[in-house]
């Protein structure tokens, strides 16, 4: 794993702040579908669990003198869908992947970077053991420090590839300044701090300077992922309980054929039961945030489109390895 906290006290999904509590440093256990949403700072993930098993990680958060600062491992099947905040550019780099399928704006491989706009939506499928690191700084300070580096639109959506030389040394620099936050904490001067600061943009600045020398450019993205892109912005406005595939076909002007190819080269599940999944994962997200006497699992079931209670419960063990009653009952 990238790191691994010895905090004894770790519960699941539990904060665990560095002492003396401070800004700098928060590290939390991914312990379920929900922890994802917190994968990167200012970013407010809705992630779609896709296959059964457990959904587990640990994940980072430094903030280094308003660089913001993310890094994890997580080992999951899931859709991930998220906006990066309009006054911030984000990149990521994908530290190692021992996965079948991995994508973000494109096959993802060990050492690879996304440029991700500020204010437009990202969305990821990740299949295996994944560990990233991601950082956040304001548009107008991401121009100033890459000023010389021509050839590079921060406006645009884009998964880079250095030469292999340049992705080996970003994931040995960046996994450096890991051990240092993780080693440190709250101990580091401001001097170290701005000098990791310094370092982790440097290390991103280098290896894309030396994937467009080499004339890498952003990865096309395939027909597939373009087609169920279009999908959850479709349902980005309404409940999945309520689209049926044909209300998918008819919006996107597409043949159910066309749909279902898209889906499965995409996320390897159909459309009808990513609808499924994804009410499934929100009813998850209710219950862990619930409290018992303010709702119900029947009332949970119903709202997430799952009108037969048995059924309901069935599913949800199969995916979550729990019953929904455990899961609303763990949060009294």
């Amino acid at each position: 794993m990238l790191f691994v906290p010895t905090y004894s006290s770790f519960a699941r999904g539990d904060i665990i702040v560095t002492a003396p509590q401070n800004e700098l440093l928060t590290l939390r256990m991914i312990a379920g579908v929900e922890n994802l949403r917190d994968l990167i700072q200012g970013i407010d993930f809705v992630a779609t669990q896709l296959a059964p098993g457990p959904c587990q990680g640990d994940l980072m958060h430094a903030d280094l003198a308003g660089l913001r600062f993310s890094a994890g491992t997580f080992d999951a099947h899931v859709r991930l869908q998220g906006v990066v905040p309009r006054d911030r550019v984000m990149i990521c780099a994908m530290l190692k992947y021992e996965g079948a399928h991995g994508h973000w704006n494109g096959e993802l491989a060990e050492g690879d970077v996304c440029v991700c706009p500020a204010g437009q939506s990202q969305k990821g499928h990740f299949k295996g053991s994944t560990s990233y690191v991601a950082v956040s700084l304001p548009l107008p300070e991401i121009r100033e420090v890459a000023r010389a580096l021509d050839g590079l639109d921060w406006s645009r959506s884009g998964l880079y590839r250095p030469p292999a030389q340049a992705r080996a040394d970003l994931r040995r620099k960046l996994a450096t300044c890991i051990s240092m936050l993780q080693s440190f904490g709250s101990d580091l001067s401001g001097r170290a701090r701005a000098f990791l600061r310094d370092e982790i943009l440097d290390s991103y600045l280098d290896a894309l300077a030396d994937a467009v020398l080499a004339g890498s450019s952003p990865m096309p993205i395939a027909p597939g992922e373009e087609i169920v892109k279009l999908v959850e912005d479709y349902l980005a406005e309404r409940h999945p309980a309520r689209v049926r595939v044909n209300d998918l076909c008819v919006a996107l002007k597409i043949s159910r054929r066309t749909l279902y190819r898209a889906f499965h080269e995409t996320l390897g599940v159909g459309p009808k039961a990513y609808l499924r999944l994804t009410a499934l994962s929100m009813a998850r997200c209710v219950l862990v945030e619930a409290s018992p006497g303010e709702t119900s699992v029947t009332e949970v079931a119903l709202n997430h489109g799952f009108p037969e209670l048995g059924r309901f419960s069935v599913l949800y063990r199969q995916m979550f390895g729990e019953s929904p009653s455990d899961t609303l009952r763990r949060q009294a």
